[in-house]
């Protein structure tokens, strides 16, 4: 848009659902930190900007469950596998259970009169799920992690109280938040 007149310019005409033309999917503000497809040249003469063709990503199905009434949409979903992990109440307790891409559940992977906070990373290439649990007391929250096969379930975090956790990408670092503690960390893991 030109500041003076209001006036848009529209510099491409290739865009469609499949092909995105100046802008990026989630994948790129979730992964790399990258919000804008397009880039101005120093002197405001030309602008770059990626293309990017998702008509071979597959979509899923993503369900919503903050509003009253859940909404699902489908999302196109690049680092699917052929595996996902899912919270469930179903034992009476929230728990991570492995299913396959056909929805068929391959096994529970956590278990106990606990329950997980929240899913906080998934490291693909080491088989391991990292989450914030109750597992020590209800009052308190704490990393942990479990291998997809649903063993060596370990508490990676020390010190009675509540641990924030936010994993980077990969799963190699995290940075956590000890409450209590006048001063944030980063672990590698």
């Amino acid at each position: 848009m030109e500041i003076e007149t209001g006036k848009d310019t529209q510099l491409t005409l290739q865009g469609t659902e499949n092909l995105l033309v100046g802008q990026v999917d989630w994948v790129y503000g979730e992964e790399f930190s990258i919000d804008v497809g397009f880039s101005w040249s120093p002197d405001s003469r030309y602008i770059a900007y990626y293309q990017l063709d998702q008509s071979t990503v597959p979509q899923f199905p993503i369900t919503d469950f903050i509003p009253t009434e859940n909404e699902v949409t489908n999302t196109r979903y690049p680092k699917a596998g052929t595996q996902f992990i899912w919270p469930s109440n179903r034992s009476g307790f929230k728990h991570l259970y492995l299913y396959d891409i056909d929805g068929k559940q391959i096994r529970q992977l956590t278990g106990g009169n606990w329950e997980v906070d929240d899913l906080v990373g998934v490291d693909e290439e080491n088989m391991l799920a990292y989450f914030r649990a109750t597992e020590k007391a209800s009052w308190e929250r704490h990393l942990y992690k479990v291998d997809l096969s649903g063993n060596g379930f370990q508490q990676l975090t020390q010190g009675d109280g509540w641990h924030t956790i936010s994993m980077s990408p990969g799963c190699r670092l995290l940075h956590y938040r000890h409450r209590g503690s006048a001063r944030d960390r980063l672990a590698e893991l």
